[in-house]
């Protein structure tokens, strides 16, 4: 499968805080600390306020500044909360989640004593982790709402906001109201028509969004299809086009055993496009077919990338579906 479609809240815990941690691979002060204007992460509930210097991430949800901190965020449906908010409960708890990755957590963070806030019933811990032989300042929050909000900041030791700034941007998260799936769907930067036989699943951050045939069940593979924008990120030249499309196709976390057709690139929707086709092992040793459609210079998207698999004797049952998502699909 593309995406960890797992239940269990705990290995959600453990799959959120290795994100943030492999991915993005020092009291109170009598000043007011200088932030940026409140900032909502795309496609999420949850808004804050970041440093200086910090602006949305191109590459995950959150965001980064250009010597090498970054806030990343990671949000999972309020039902987690009972299982999270359990293994974050105490530092003792904490550090034994996120001990494996290197990291060491020196203490809990208090913040200030405040209503909004304090509705969210958060969770802040504050250490080091270590990536072979660098050191990063870490910090890890927990907060829980109408979803289960994880935010972890990284940075190099030393080079990143004071104390201060960062128990404020801490101090700053919010989780508004879920939106409507009307709400999230028009927020893309496109839009969908006709799906054929699939079904939303879900919008994910980053403005992603997942189809089915038939019902997401822990165990039991289906045919799916992801759409994501590459939102910000710089264009692809031409001339590159094609090995990204199959570098891409090769790093799906849990395929082995890939193999692709010839690349083929074509005009989709007035836009230079690649499409990728092939098979692969999935993660429970089954075969799988798949297609990969990208569309570059996709709007202010340097790219749309759609991917689309079925458990090998589901293919030709789902194919149709997923060549009519593609052609209703609509870039804003």
């Amino acid at each position: 499968m593309l995406i960890d479609i797992s239940l269990r809240l705990w290995r959600r815990l453990r799959a959120a805080l290795t994100a943030a941690l492999v991915a993005l691979a020092p009291g109170w002060a009598l000043a007011e600390p200088t932030l940026l204007e409140r900032q909502t992460v795309p496609g999420s509930v949850i808004s804050l306020t970041p440093p200086p210097d910090f602006t949305p991430a191109t590459s995950f949800s959150g965001f980064e500044a250009p010597y090498g901190a970054s806030i990343l965020v990671n949000e999972l449906p309020a039902e987690a909360e009972s299982e999270l908010y359990a293994g974050f409960a105490d530092l003792g708890a904490a550090s034994a989640a996120v001990a494996v990755q290197g990291v060491t957590l020196e203490r809990a963070v208090a913040l200030p004593e405040d209503g909004a806030l304090a509705s969210l019933k958060p969770l802040v811990y504050q250490g080091k982790q270590q990536v072979q032989s660098l050191v990063f300042d870490k910090w890890i929050a927990l907060y829980v709402g109408a979803k289960v909000a994880i935010i972890t900041y990284q940075a190099p030791v030393d080079a990143g906001p004071s104390e201060e700034t960062l128990r404020a941007v801490f101090a700053s998260v919010r989780l508004a109201a879920p939106l409507s799936v009307e709400e999230q769907l028009a927020a893309l930067p496109y839009a969908v028509g006709d799906v054929g036989a699939l079904t939303l699943d879900r919008v994910m951050l980053n403005g992603a969004s997942l189809y089915t045939l038939g019902a997401l069940t822990p165990g039991e593979p289906l045919p799916i299809a992801i759409i994501a924008p590459a939102i910000g990120q710089a264009s692809i030249p031409e001339g590159q086009r094609v090995n990204t499309s199959g570098a891409l196709i090769r790093s799906v976390a849990g395929w082995s055993d890939i193999t692709t057709d010839p690349i083929t690139t074509i005009e989709l929707k007035g836009a230079p496009a690649t499409i990728v086709t092939g098979s692969a092992s999935g993660p429970d040793g089954a075969p799988l077919r798949f297609k990969q459609w990208m569309l570059f210079e996709a709007g202010a998207n340097a790219y749309l990338r759609i991917v689309a698999s079925a458990p090998a004797d589901q293919w030709d049952a789902a194919a149709p579906s997923f060549e009519t998502l593609v052609e209703g699909l609509r870039v804003k």
